[in-house]
C-alpha cells in the first residue's frame, strides 16, 4: 500500500482554508490543536479561542500536544475571532487584519482596545 504524502505546512493549510468551497448550508471544520477551530461557511472564516503561540509552554505552565499549525502574526483569513476567555499569550488577538470582527465576554474587550 502507498502511503500519500500530506503537506503539513501553514501555507498548504491557509492555501485549503482559502480554497475550500462550501455548500448552501455547509461548514467545514479545522481543528488547529488545543481548543482552537476555524469555520468556514459561505465564504465566511470563524477562529474560534485561537491559541498559535507557545506562550504556555514557554511560561512553563503546560506542554502543547503539538506546535502550533499556524503561526501568521496577524492571521489575514479571518471574518470573526471568537474568545471565550482571555488569550494574553495569542498574537492574533492583538495583530489582526482590520475588517476582523470580534466576539467576547466583556471581560475580555481590555486584551482588544490598543492604548491610545
Amino acid at each position: 500500500m502507498r502511503k500519500s504524502h500530506v503537506d503539513l505546512s501553514e501555507e498548504a493549510l491557509l492555501a485549503q482554508m482559502n480554497g475550500t468551497l462550501i455548500a448552501d448550508a455547509a461548514v467545514a471544520v479545522w481543528h488547529l490543536g488545543q481548543s482552537s477551530l476555524v469555520l468556514k461557511s459561505r465564504g465566511i472564516v470563524c477562529y474560534f479561542d485561537p491559541y498559535l503561540s507557545n506562550y504556555i509552554e514557554e511560561m512553563q505552565f503546560l506542554e502543547r500536544n503539538f506546535p502550533p499549525l499556524i503561526s501568521s502574526n496577524p492571521v489575514e483569513n479571518n471574518d470573526i475571532i471568537f474568545i471565550s476567555f482571555l488569550h494574553q499569550m495569542n498574537p492574533a488577538i492583538h495583530d489582526h487584519i482590520p475588517q476582523t470582527t470580534f466576539v467576547c465576554p466583556t471581560r475580555c474587550t481590555h486584551e482588544l482596545i490598543e492604548p491610545g
